[in-house]
């Protein structure tokens, strides 16, 4: 599972003990930092500090959430378009 902008984890947390593997992306460095820290005795999850624009991945994703991301995206110009 892929979360893009776990923020500090909460949805991973939840998930974390149904699905084998969870990565999270944020792009805020305390947030992510803080989420990393959070999970960092549970193996089956992985924290990056990177900006959506810049997250790269060779994996295959059984589900990607974006609970966290609208607040984060450029709304208005989107909707106007």
């Amino acid at each position: 599972m892929l979360d893009i902008g776990c923020g500090t984890g909460n949805l991973i947390d939840r998930l974390r003990t149904r699905v084998d593997h969870v990565t999270g992306i944020e792009p805020d460095p305390a947030t992510a930092h803080f989420a990393a820290t959070r999970f960092s005795k549970a193996e089956s999850v992985v924290i990056e500090q990177v900006r959506f624009d810049q997250f790269r991945s060779t994996g295959e994703w059984d589900a990607i959430t974006l609970v966290a991301s609208l607040h984060h995206l450029p709304l208005t110009e989107t909707c106007a378009s």
